[in-house]
């Protein structure tokens, strides 16, 4: 801890006994107001602070307990709306497996009567008859005419019959028996198509002959009934027949050289029970659930079968979507196809009718029944489920209000018996305080002493209190013995202060005059430092300087001397030359001989023609045709002798020509020897001059060198001078503190003179 911080604990403001009593008071009701809060008022409040908390613990349990409550009751809600579901679409497969089982034991002893009657009665035979037939196709209504002999059965045509009203032999005894339907089928020739001849299907109020089943489906298949019929095969199973679903078996009619020519077929409806749809209708599920059922695939896919109380049967909701715009029937349509068979699936949707406000959560339990193509289900609201949800809701509030009204009542009595045991409490507390205020508002008499009147934790205070201000009254009596003692101290640190302050003064002068003079050397260090590394920096550069000129002439040497190689070669070369064309004019006297001697020899010949002509002259017609040869030698010696003009004056010149040549060479010889000679003077003085070049540059890196050692050293002591003239401010800085802190330690010896004569003063006003 520094002086400064040491003596500001003693900078305390001088007052009166009066000032300090006056003070003391204050400062205590201050506190009082300060706490706001009276200790009757905290005992209340940690009374109530308890059952509050209980009852705030309570509510908040009740209320946790009652949301997982809420969603464990809507968890089961949703597991028995799931369950409940699945169990009535497993009640609703059920019947329809029972229908489908019964319908196949009818169907069974259909066959098996219809087969009876058949073998009774004689099989098919075609009539030389020719009927015409228009032929409608009972899937897309295409028709064709078509020319088929007639058929008969039992010697009995069965010719062309629509009317209901109109016996028909065999196919009215079946449906008679079964109650359902018969038909006798004609194989249109090359098709393969079968065209209903005599049948009790109704259609539009009349028997459905000219309608055909066609050996090809629209979608480009074979139909599975007539490719079965024309292999010769029986078919069972499901078929559409002119506009309905039915439970059949067809049985293929062959002629007597073997080929199919029609079938038998006998049907009954899938829903064979007359009550089936109404059956399914009356199964329910909560308050709203229902059973509805869609064909699964084909024309009519989507198509209701089984809706709600039957009013929308017949229409197709295939493209109907929810209230959040899903198609939720194909949805349901290609969930359960694509389940496991028999599986039962789950599918939940949204809807709202016109008339509702808002849309309802639905869960429809679907599953495919293959062996009819429908697609049903069992919907249902979720609300049905959620009645529990709401119940448990009404109770679990209906608790809260108990609780909270229970809390309230507990609260309210806990308050009122608070109240009463606290103010029982602090009376006593306030009897002492109305004492401690006598004692405190008095004249400081430190004799005075608490009554006490109980044996309680009020009277063990008061006991305490007691034996406090014992030792109180005897501080006080070491306070003001020791308060002369802080009297004559502070007199004697007024007189070291004092000598202190003037020391301070003088070394402060003293180390400004140091400080100025190591500010001024520094700088002049600074200067001198920054002189010689601009000094450093210039060496440097005529360094570099020299350098390079020592690498110009290097280079300058190398080309000398690969001038003064040429020089040399060139000598050579001039020499070569001078010697060939020597032989060239060597050469040319030599060929000037032989053209003498050709001349000579051309000069003979001509005399020799010469002779010749006068000779052939002398001979007459004998000697004309030698005349002719002479003429001819004689022109041709004359041409000789130009052409050795021509080669004389030729050899005159390429003589003329070497001889200049030899001289020009000698010249250039001449030329080149004084350019070697100046080459290699050049290459001795550049030699001598990179010598010197060197040598400066050696000088003048050393004279580098050290000048970067001075400037080093120069910036050294330019350094070492500024810590100095730093040592020497901190010294006067220093100096400086102990001057403030002599003046602050004088100043302080006078509080501290005062604050000892105000002790003497508050000591002696208590009575001890």
């Amino acid at each position: 801890m520094s002086a400064g911080s040491s003596l500001s604990a003693l900078d305390l403001p001088v007052k009166g006994p009066d000032a300090v009593h006056a003070t003391t008071t204050e400062s205590q009701s201050t506190t009082i107001r300060a706490g706001a809060m009276r200790i009757g008022k905290k005992v209340l409040l940690l009374s109530l602070a308890g059952p509050m908390a209980c009852a705030v613990i309570i509510l908040t349990i009740v209320l946790i307990s009652g949301s997982a409550l809420d969603k464990t009751v809507i968890e089961q809600a949703e597991d028995m709306a799931h369950t409940q579901s699945q169990a009535a679409a497993r009640n609703v497969r059920l019947i329809l497996e029972s229908q489908n089982a019964l319908t196949s034991e009818q169907l069974d002893a259909t066959i098996q009567f219809s087969e009876e009657l058949l073998n009774e009665k004689g099989s098919l035979v075609q009539e030389d008859e020719v009927l015409d037939w228009t032929c409608k196709n009972q899937y897309t209504g295409e028709t064709s005419l078509q020319k088929l002999r007639g058929i008969s059965i039992d010697g009995n045509p069965l010719g062309q019959v629509r009317d209901l009203n109109q016996y028909v032999a065999y196919v009215d005894d079946v449906s008679k028996w079964s109650g359902g339907t018969c038909t006798i089928f004609q194989r249109i020739d090359g098709t393969g198509d079968m065209l209903r001849v005599a049948t009790n299907v109704n259609k539009d109020g009349q028997r459905a002959i000219g309608t055909y089943i066609p050996a090809i489906n629209p979608d480009g298949a074979k139909n599975p009934v007539v490719d079965k019929l024309l292999q010769g095969e029986p078919y069972y199973g499901r078929a559409f027949v002119v506009d309905k679903w039915y439970s059949t078996a067809y049985h293929p009619v062959k002629d007597e050289n073997g080929e199919v020519m029609g079938a038998l077929y006998v049907g009954l409806l899938q829903e064979a029970a007359a009550d089936l749809p109404q059956r399914l209708e009356k199964v329910s599920l909560g308050k709203s659930g229902y059973v509805f059922a869609v064909q699964g695939s084909g024309k009519d896919k989507g198509m209701y079968l089984v809706s709600k109380d039957g009013a929308r049967n017949g229409e197709n909701v295939l493209d109907t979507i929810d209230a959040n715009g899903e198609p939720f029937i194909q949805q349901m349509i290609d969930k359960s196809k694509s389940a496991a068979p028999g599986e039962i699936v789950d599918h939940q949707y949204y809807w709202q009718n016109e008339s509702e406000s808002a849309a309802r959560e639905k869960l429809a339990a679907v599953f495919y029944y293959e062996p009819w193509d429908w697609v049903v289900g069992i919907s249902t609201d979720k609300d049905d489920f959620r009645s529990s949800v709401t119940t448990t809701r009404s109770s679990l509030n209906w608790m809260l209000i108990y609780v909270g009204v229970g809390a309230v009542i507990v609260v309210t009595l806990i308050t009122i018996f608070s109240v009463i045991g606290t103010r029982m409490l602090v009376r006593p507390l306030n009897i002492m305080t109305e004492s401690l205020r006598d004692i405190a508002q008095g004249e400081g008499d430190l004799t005075k002493r608490l009554d006490i009147q109980s044996k309680d934790e009020i009277g063990e205070l008061a006991n305490w209190f007691n034996i406090f201000m014992d030792k109180l009254q005897g501080i006080i009596s070491r306070v003001a013995d020791c308060a002369s003692s802080l009297s004559e101290t502070s007199e004697k640190m007024l007189t070291t202060a004092s000598e202190l302050s003037n020391g301070a003064d003088e070394a402060k002068g003293r180390s400004t005059s140091v400080a100025a003079a190591s500010e001024e050397m520094a700088t002049t260090m600074t200067t001198m430092a920054d002189a010689i590394r601009e000094l450093t920096g210039n060496i440097s550069t005529v360094g570099n300087s020299v350098e390079e000129l020592t690498s110009s002439i290097s280079d300058i040497s190398k080309n000398t001397e690969r001038a003064s190689s040429v020089a040399i070669n060139a000598t050579g070369l001039a020499e070569e030359s001078n010697r060939k064309i020597q032989k060239l004019g060597s050469s040319a006297e030599a060929i000037g001989k032989i053209v003498g001697v050709i001349e000579d020899i051309a000069e003979q010949t001509n005399l020799l023609a010469l002779n010749a002509t006068i000779e052939a002259s002398r001979a007459g017609e004998a000697g004309k045709g030698f005349a002719v040869v002479a003429t001819e030698v004689k022109e041709l010696a004359h041409q000789t002798t130009e052409a050795i003009e021509d080669i004389r004056k030729t050899v005159d010149g390429i003589q003329e020509s070497s001889t200049d040549a030899v001289n020009s060479i000698g010249a250039i010889t001449e030329v080149i020897e004084q350019i070697r000679e100046a080459s290699l003077s050049i290459a001795s003085a550049v030699e001598q001059q990179s010598v010197t070049t060197k040598q400066i540059s050696s000088n003048i890196n050393q004279t580098a060198e050290s000048a970067k050692a001075i400037s080093s050293g120069v910036s050294d002591s330019a350094t070492a001078s500024k810590e100095i003239t730093e040592n020497v401010n901190g010294v006067d800085r220093a100096t400086q503190r102990t001057a403030t802190g002599a003046a602050t330690t004088r100043s302080y010896g006078d509080n501290l003179a005062e604050f000892a004569h105000e002790i003497n003063t508050l000591v002696g006003g208590f009575k001890v």
